[in-house]
């Protein structure tokens, strides 16, 4: 009887073992499905955000190629027009350059000429501007007494304006005068042509379309 109920209480202990092993490989069983389960949710979140950021990659890739060619078309344009802008700047400069000269010599032959002369010729000048504009104009010979008389009348004012114009300079010698006019000319002729050399320099070494002109074009456009 005591040996039954030894060995009876050997199974009891050796069952409760059985059980409570059997509770803990249920549990750990448990956790392990659950931490399996949680693993493939993540993983499954993951590959659809790793798809998703694919997509927005290439997207930008195509967004940021149209909006580079746009802007290296922009930036073409651009530099084409200022290349155009220059040439024309160059050009006008060259035409006041010239007319610069012409005036130049002109201011040269008077101060070359006594006062009296120069008076005659300004004078003669006007008569022969008179005379021309009258012949286009196409009057008759009968007019020639009303012409001659509008021509001493066009001498008279002619040497008026020269003496105001003498006595508005305080009275100075008009070789002075000349003198002055003569070395503003020189002035303003040296300044066009620094601007002229300054442009085409710009032009011919490419500097037009520096780094600096790169860079402004791109701020003005934004890129996102």
């Amino acid at each position: 009887m005591a040996l039954e109920n030894k060995y009876s209480n050997k199974m009891k202990n050796l069952r409760a073992q059985l059980e409570a092993y059997q509770e803990t490989v249920d549990k750990k069983n448990q956790y392990w499905q659950d931490t399996t389960k949680k693993l493939k949710e993540e993983n499954r979140i993951l590959r659809q955000e790793k798809e998703e950021l694919a997509n927005q990659i290439t997207l930008q890739k195509e967004k940021w190629g149209d909006e580079k060619a746009w802007l290296l078309r922009s930036t073409t344009q651009k530099l084409d027009c200022l290349h155009n802008q220059h040439t024309l700047t160059i050009e006008e400069l060259q035409r006041s350059r010239v007319n610069l000269e012409k005036v130049e010599k002109i201011v040269d032959f008077q101060m070359d000429l006594p006062c009296d002369q120069r008076r005659a010729l300004i004078i003669s000048d006007e008569i022969t501007e008179k005379g021309i504009t009258d012949h286009n104009a196409g009057v008759e010979k009968s007019n020639v007494t009303t012409q001659e008389s509008e021509t001493t009348e066009l001498a008279q004012r002619s040497t008026s304006v020269v003496v105001e114009m003498e006595e508005a300079h305080n009275g100075l010698p008009q070789k002075k005068l000349l003198l002055e006019v003569k070395a503003t000319l020189e002035l303003v002729k040296g300044s066009l042509q620094k601007r002229e050399t300054e442009i085409s320099d710009l032009l011919q070494n490419g500097h037009w379309c520096n780094s600096e002109i790169t860079d402004m074009l791109l701020t003005e456009s934004t890129v996102y």
